[in-house]
């Protein structure tokens, strides 16, 4: 009688799946990168720098929408969130460009590609 084999089942298996699991990552970054852009009027309330041992996280708090964060886009060909990060100011009101959407389950927060200080006409 012979004998089934659970590694050579896993190996088929893993060999299957892997491949559309790693494809899927940039078609479901692509999607959400270019199919939720959208602009913004913000009024910043407050600015959090997190540094981990390999990366920092930029997180501006707004008076009216909520949180975002400032990180690059590489299908938005944004490749300076830090210089982005550091135009905004406290207490001043920006428009912005964004993409993305908040999702809670994963702690997923709309991106700022863009920011202009909005000048009031007084």
């Amino acid at each position: 009688m012979r004998r089934f084999n659970i590694v050579h089942f896993y190996t088929i298996i893993t060999g299957c799946l892997f491949p559309l699991f790693v494809i899927s990552i940039p078609a479901v970054n692509l999607s959400c990168s270019c199919l939720t852009v959208r602009h913004k009027t913000i009024t910043v309330i407050n600015k959090i720098k997190i540094n981990n041992r390999r990366k920092t996280y930029y997180f501006v708090h707004t008076k009216n929408h909520g949180t975002f964060v400032v990180r690059d886009d590489l299908f938005q060909w944004k490749l300076r969130a830090d210089d982005t990060y550091e135009q905004l100011k406290k207490e001043n009101k920006y428009n912005i460009k964004l993409n993305g959407i908040r999702l809670g389950s994963i702690n997923s927060y709309p991106n700022i590609l863009e920011a202009t200080e909005v000048t009031s006409t007084r």
